[in-house]
């Protein structure tokens, strides 16, 4: 399928290109000679970009004839309501006759795409307090040179569905998560060494009391990170982490568990994940994807900036199997005497700590570590998370060759299968600690490199990570591979039982790895333009922050309300309406809830680390008129397309 997406170099433009490439879509987008394109960067060699004007009916046609579209999703537009009242006519002619030229080359071509003519809650303008929400039957009353502008686009394309049978759909948009148990690999920024981390072990979330972070309306925590040195592992290279957020999970929202040989991973059903498309990995839907499709894969890094002896690196890797810290009591667990020998002899070398013998029931011999204080004190951290699952120790994951693998000698000895076809060293490993099967992973990628073989098995409620691994020998590493699926294939979706809060991260690249194997999920960064209020707001903050202004922050009228929705969840609604919209019909687009503009300037005060920031009118950045409310009833889209 071919779809064209006027505007595409835009805030909305470029997160519809992404959404319809996930969709399998061939994407043209018409740009002017000097549109920025720093938005759509990433997508370069994914998407033609074609130079026209559409206020010339000749470029207009030259650019339908080239992209041959299904659909047509027309967002140009010169979208600044403040701009409008400088320069009306120019508002009006850019909108109008834009959209005035799209459609007669449509019918001048007698072709017939399915076009979406892209409105704006600014046409509704006026609603009395009785009229709200406001449904798509309320009286449109603008207030604007843009509002009008919008107000002909969105009759115009009445018009031509009327007078000339075009599939024209009108929308009119109002203003535009994983588990806290998914581990994510960290860098620290300072120091270039890596770590295996729980995404909610970055920040403490409580659901009563806060450290740190901004608390929304809704419940959302939002940590900004762009002061910390924090970078996570994304496409093959490492991505600073801008935001962090966590949020209960929402009523009606599920956690899903993709697992797939190569990844798995745990996201709720409104999470992005990295699909592949026919021009790279593109970002898709959990509650989308189902068993067979496949999901992007990536590399892992290899750090080895620490050195750690190899006894002390084997004791690490056993005591990750076969010991445990209870009531300030260290303890190994196992059937053979002899490991543990080795263990108490590592002990007492290289930290100067003694232990005993007791001989217990069932034939198991456990090692006992006398006075264990201040040795239990640095070792709990080392090889436990915060949920109390096992873990890889920093140390191991930055460590040379050689104690990586003795780590993994010393877990194999404890708790690998070593029975079984082959006589290969490391053949398996079983846990329920997710964060200890990442750190396996990431140990085997930076040392044998055997191909590896993920899955899960619940049982009792509990459930298990399985790596299977097949011989590092060349000549058979691809043995048996004839009879598994893909390790890029979804081979089971679970629904995991949850409660509590849900985590995400901001990040440069907006997408990051997340889960363990080698799964890529997205994220949504800012991209909208400085001369919308919010990113105006924001970008006086930062210059204040980086001292080129003074401590004052310019505002117009704060007390207006607005209706805001997530742009990913919008430019699906887009997609929705071109598959299932009714021709001639309008739908809003909306949230059903609004903000005052003033939330919005208080939230980024409190989010600056400069304090006693001025706030002043400017009556330069005062409308003539201005929409005091807009909050919309998406009840018509919902019961249309299910949005």
């Amino acid at each position: 399928m071919r779809v064209l997406i006027t505007g595409i170099t835009g805030f909305v433009g470029s997160h519809m290109s992404e959404f319809a490439l996930a969709h399998g879509a061939e994407v043209f987008g018409s740009a002017r000679w000097r549109s920025k394109t720093e938005n759509i960067d990433h997508l370069r060699d994914k998407i033609t970009l074609i130079e026209s004007n559409l206020r010339d009916l000749s470029s207009v046609r030259g650019l339908l004839e080239t992209a041959e579209p299904a659909y047509v999703i027309h967002l140009a537009a010169q979208s600044f309501v403040g701009a409008s009242w400088q320069a009306p006519a120019e508002t009006l002619t850019t909108n109008i006759i834009s959209q005035v030229n799209l459609l007669e080359a449509i019918r001048g071509l007698k072709i017939r795409p399915r076009f979406l003519a892209v409105g704006s809650s600014e046409e509704y303008g006026l609603a009395y307090p009785e009229e709200l929400p406001i449904k798509e039957t309320n009286p449109l009353r603008p207030l604007s040179p843009y509002a009008v502008s919008k107000v002909t686009q969105d009759m115009l394309g009445y018009q031509y569905f009327k007078s000339y049978g075009l599939p024209v759909v009108r929308s009119r948009a109002f203003n535009h998560s994983v588990g806290r148990h998914t581990p994510v690999l960290l860098r620290d920024d300072r120091s270039g060494l890596i770590d295996v981390r729980y995404i909610s072990e970055i920040r403490r979330y409580k659901p009563k009391g806060y450290l740190g972070g901004h608390v929304l309306a809704d419940g959302t925590v939002v940590w900004d990170m762009r002061r910390h040195p924090v970078s996570v592992w994304a496409d093959g290279k490492w991505t600073k982490v801008v935001h962090l957020s966590c949020h209960p999970l929402r009523e009606g929202d599920r956690v899903l568990r993709l697992v797939s040989s190569g990844g798995v991973v745990e996201v709720t059903g409104d999470h992005s994940v990295m699909v592949p498309g026919p021009a790279g990995p593109t970002p898709a839907t959990a509650r989308g994807l189902a068993v067979g499709d496949r999901v992007t894969l990536v590399g892992l890094p290899h750090a080895s900036s620490m050195w750690v002896h190899e006894d002390v690196a084997w004791l690490l890797g056993f005591f990750a199997a076969e010991g445990c810290i209870t009531s300030g009591k260290i303890r190994i667990y196992n059937k053979d005497r002899k490991p543990l020998d080795r263990c108490a002899e590592i002990l007492l070398r290289h930290f100067g700590t003694d232990s005993y013998f007791v001989e217990g029931d069932r034939d198991v011999w456990r090692l006992t570590v006398r006075h264990p204080d201040a040795f239990a004190r640095w070792l709990h951290p080392q090889v436990y998370a915060s949920d109390g699952n096992k873990r890889v120790p920093r140390s191991i994951l930055n460590a040379q060759t050689d104690a990586m693998l003795a780590f993994l000698r010393g877990y194999n000895e404890g708790d690998g299968l070593r029975a079984g076809h082959g006589d290969y060293e490391f053949k398996s490993f079983k846990t329920k600690s997710p964060i200890l099967a990442l750190g396996l992973c990431y140990l085997v990628t930076s040392t044998t490199r055997q191909r590896m073989c993920l899955n899960t098995e619940v049982r009792e409620n509990r459930t298990y990570y399985l790596i299977n691994l097949n011989s590092a020998d060349k000549a058979r590493e691809r043995w048996g591979s004839h009879l598994e699926v893909p390790e890029d294939v979804i081979k089971k979706i679970e629904a995991v039982p949850y409660e509590g809060e849900v985590w995400d991260f901001e990040t440069e690249d907006h997408v990051f790895h997340a889960g363990l194997g080698r799964n890529l999920v997205h994220n949504t960064g800012p991209r909208r333009g400085e001369v919308f209020v919010e990113s105006n707001f924001a970008k006086q903050v930062a210059e204040i922050e980086a001292g080129l202004r003074e401590p004052v922050i310019h505002v117009g009228d704060l007390k207006p309300r607005r209706d805001y929705s997530d742009v990913r969840d919008i430019v699906r609604g887009y997609w929705l309406l071109l598959e299932r919209g009714e021709p001639g019909e309008v739908y809003n687009l909306c949230s059903g809830r609004s903000w005052a503009i003033q939330q919005v300037l208080d939230f980024l005060l409190d989010q600056s680390t400069v304090k006693g920031i001025q706030v002043k009118t400017d009556p330069a950045r005062l409308r003539p008129s201005d929409v005091m409310v807009l909050e919309g009833d998406p009840s018509k889209m919902h019961k249309a397309t299910g949005w």
